[in-house]
């Protein structure tokens, strides 16, 4: 199912942590606070290389310090997420790897210390989400339950911490959209409504994960069927950052029930432009969406136009392929109902 398969990857958007508030907790170091801002606003919109540069300063100047490693490897996987590419599994595990390693000897010389705690639990966070997003969801869990305990410690030291509340609300939302399957366990419950409660107070306050809280909060609204809500969440985002490709696609996603039109233009404007960055895939997934969403609404002329658009491409990879099946199918079922009309 479409939607379940976003509500997974969603969580791995915990990189993108841009400052809205000017009261909101902040690292201790200006040297990093100051660029983590500038680096995670260069993440949203699209600019891999600059952000990557910024991090791997943070990272050379305070060595001892995860934070720029965990940012390091939160670029690579939203590069690779966003542009539909593959993930640079070697660098990306070796740099998590490291940031947790760093972040036990933080929490081994004062682990009464809330950002000790929360960079520790971040570091595990990032390594959970990155293994849910390669389908390992069972080491997933026993490392996102990890970060809960971390940064559970850091709200009980001050239970205003936003940044904390985000990571939270986030892993609890994540556990009962994917443990359905395991509902029938004791230890396992449904923390949606806490999720979205912790979710939406944190969005205002936090100041480096409110776009994470965004996102996620997004997904929760369309799970619930509340397409509306969810639109209005990406329009305060898309107000700061129009050109975040990102948020711009789940909008279009949210648009779809109640404003195709304005949903179409959206998708036609990024399948142009992922056409234009050579982005393959994403290019691929953007016209199998237009697809299915002239088919729905009986546009059956331009459901084909899009498939043929698919079909005619040549197909290099298992992704491709199943994107080239779903046109065909979908080409064919759009040609029976115009010849049945």
């Amino acid at each position: 199912m479409q939607v379940t398969e976003h509500l997974v990857r969603c969580k791995l958007i915990v990189f993108f942590f841009v400052h809205l508030t000017v009261n909101a907790q902040q690292i201790p170091v200006e040297y990093i606070d100051s660029l983590m801002i500038r680096g995670t606003g260069l993440i949203i919109t699209q600019q891999y290389d600059s952000a990557f540069s910024i991090f791997k300063s943070i990272d050379e100047k305070y060595e001892d310090n995860p934070i720029g490693k965990i940012y390091l490897a939160g670029t690579l996987i939203t590069q690779a997420f966003e542009e539909g590419t593959e993930f640079k599994t070697e660098i990306i595990d070796s740099l998590l790897n490291d940031a947790i390693y760093e972040s036990e000897i933080l929490l081994d010389t004062d682990d009464e210390n809330i950002w000790n705690l929360y960079y520790a639990g971040l570091a595990k966070g990032f390594k959970a989400y990155y293994k849910a997003l390669n389908e390992n969801f069972i080491d997933a869990f026993i490392e996102g339950f990890t970060a809960l305990s971390l940064f559970s410690q850091c709200l009980e030291i001050n239970n205003n911490f936003a940044e904390a509340q985000v990571a939270v609300g986030t892993y609890l939302y994540w556990r009962s959209e994917k443990s359905e399957f395991l509902s029938w366990l004791p230890f396992v419950r449904d923390d949606m409504d806490k999720s979205i409660k912790m979710l939406a107070d944190a969005f205002h306050r936090a100041r480096y994960n409110n776009l994470i809280a965004a996102y996620s909060l997004f997904w929760i609204y369309i799970s619930k069927e509340d397409y509306k809500s969810a639109s209005g969440v990406c329009e305060k985002i898309l107000e700061l950052y129009p050109a975040s490709r990102l948020f711009r696609h789940i909008y279009a996603k949210s648009l779809k029930l109640y404003k195709v039109d304005s949903a179409v233009n959206h998708l036609i404007k990024l399948r142009d432009e992922y056409e234009k960055a050579g982005l393959r895939n994403r290019k691929i997934q953007i016209m199998l969406e237009l697809a299915e969403l002239y088919f729905t609404n009986k546009n059956y002329k331009s459901a084909i136009e899009n498939c043929d658009g698919i079909l005619n491409l040549t197909i290099n990879d298992k992704t491709q392929q199943d994107r080239f099946r779903k046109a065909g199918d979908l080409k064919n079922k759009a040609l029976r109902f115009i010849s049945n009309n």
